[in-house]
């Protein structure tokens, strides 16, 4: 039986502050982790945007499946002027291809940020590169205005949840979301229930204000939250998870309350009983992640 498992989560300011710790995550699992007969990996990104003596950098997550292109997008809504907010960051679509045993992974970029100057700059560029596994390839280069652009890719092989399998009964996915390195370290933790066919869904939404203004008076506000919606394929060792993420947060102390927005779709194999990273991003001193763990069928 397949299950599509797609996995949003908004964390703003108005979402659960509980500290209780995310668990530990285990994105491989001793020495049982080999590439997934059908060929899905976890890479991890790095971008470098280099103009005269500054650099910024920024990490984020694509877990991808041969076959099945992958998505992320790590953003922010910043004030441009005085009157003008703009959406900027890195906007990335993935394919995955099999050189033998080597992943090959085809990236199609979009990339905006504000130059020493406080203006938008944007570079689209698309690269391509075979990446063995555990090393750090470059995909992606670009040289623009001045700018020097660079994206690197490091994969690490999936599980092998073994054959697929008729699911039965329901099962249970626990996710834990995390906004770490602002003022207010924040943890939300959502349940869902895969059953039969139908999609499993858990939300947590709340409308929060931008910026407390002269008189204490709070304008605009946002939504802001988490929601999460799951497609899955069952396994005898667990499930493979198509899924679809939605975070974002305010992040407190940044220029005119800057509003950080992170997406993610893609498939990630996940067993059973283990804390398994969906999703991960740093930028600007702050990390956000997303770790799920799936519980068998009852």
């Amino acid at each position: 039986m397949r299950l599509t498992v797609c996995c949003i989560v908004l964390c703003l300011a108005g979402c659960d502050k509980s500290s209780e710790p995310a668990p530990a995550v285990a994105t491989t699992a001793s020495a049982a982790v080999t590439a997934s007969k059908a060929h899905a990996f976890h890479y991890d990104l790095a971008l470098t945007i280099t103009e005269g003596a500054a650099t910024t950098k920024s990490s984020f997550s694509l877990d991808i499946a041969e076959g099945r292109p992958a998505t992320a997008r790590l953003g922010k809504n910043v004030m441009i002027s005085e009157h003008a907010r703009s959406d900027l960051g890195s906007r990335l679509k993935g394919d995955l291809t099999m050189e033998g045993d080597v992943p090959k992974l085809d990236i199609d970029a979009e990339i905006s940020a504000l130059d020493s100057a406080s203006k938008v700059f944007r570079v689209s560029q698309k690269g391509t590169a075979a990446t063995p596994l555990g090393k750090a390839t470059t995909v992606l280069e670009a040289t623009d205005g001045g700018r020097h652009v660079v994206l690197t890719a490091t994969p690490s092989a999936a599980l092998d949840l073994g054959a697929e399998a008729k699911a039965t009964g329901t099962a249970a996915l626990d996710i834990v979301a995390t906004h770490a390195g602002g003022a207010q370290p924040k943890t939300t933790s959502l349940s869902a229930t895969i059953t039969g066919d139908a999609p499993a869904v858990a939300s947590k939404v709340e409308t929060v204000p931008l910026q407390v203004v002269d008189g204490g008076v709070a304008s605009p506000r946002m939504d802001t939250g988490t929601r999460v919606k799951v497609i899955a394929e069952s396994h005898s060792g667990g499930m493979a998870l198509d899924f679809n993420i939605e975070m974002s947060d305010i992040e407190p102390g940044t220029p005119a309350a800057r509003v950080r927005k992170i997406t993610s779709t893609g498939r990630a194999l996940v067993p059973w009983d283990q804390p398994t990273s969906l999703l991960t991003a740093d930028e600007d001193a702050n990390r956000y992640t997303i770790v799920v763990t799936l519980h068998r069928p009852k």
